[in-house]
Parts: C-alpha cells; sequence; structure tokens
C-alpha cells in the first residue's frame, strides 16, 4: 500500500510540473503581453523548475544529468527577487 501512495504522489508531482511549465506557456503566447506577464511567467517557470527538480531528484534520474544538480539553490534565490518585482509591479509601487 506505501508503494502506491508514493506512485501516486509521485505522479502528481510530475502533472504539477507539467502544468507549471503550461502556465508559463500560456502566459508567453497570450497576446497584449506586459512585464506582469513576463514576470508571472518567469514565476510560474521556476515553481516548475523546482517541481520536476525534486522529481528527478526523487526518482534518480538527475543523477543522469550532474551538471543539473544544485541548480535548485540558484531557482530558489531568483523566487524572492521575482515576487518582489511582481508584487511590485501589481501594485504600482516604485522599485528602489
Amino acid at each position: 500500500m506505501s508503494h502506491f501512495i508514493g506512485s501516486v504522489i509521485s505522479s502528481l508531482n510530475l502533472v504539477n510540473g507539467i502544468v507549471a511549465l503550461l502556465c508559463t506557456t500560456l502566459h508567453l503566447v497570450q497576446k497584449r503581453k506586459s512585464s506582469v506577464n513576463y514576470l508571472i511567467a518567469f514565476i510560474y517557470f521556476l515553481m516548475a523548475w523546482m517541481i520536476l527538480y525534486f522529481q528527478a531528484f526523487r526518482s534518480g534520474t538527475i543523477y543522469s544529468f550532474p551538471y543539473l544538480i544544485f541548480s535548485d539553490v540558484a531557482v530558489t534565490f531568483a523566487i524572492g527577487p521575482a515576487f518582489y518585482l511582481y508584487i511590485a509591479r501589481i501594485t504600482g509601487s516604485a522599485v528602489r
């Protein structure tokens, strides 16, 4: 039973990553794009990267691509400023 639950969770993580990539694509192909669309697409991409990275790490696939190991650290540090710029752009406050 535990193995079944683990495989379901693993599949859901993969689906979540794919959905986040789909949201990224939808924001990038939208007509009349603004900087807010690019920022939210970047945030979706970063979240998809993290989800798919942890899925690859959990399954052991990441070891086939050693140059991607520890790329989650850079993505983690990029999410904060991306959210800050997105919120600043939405609220109209000046970015200092």
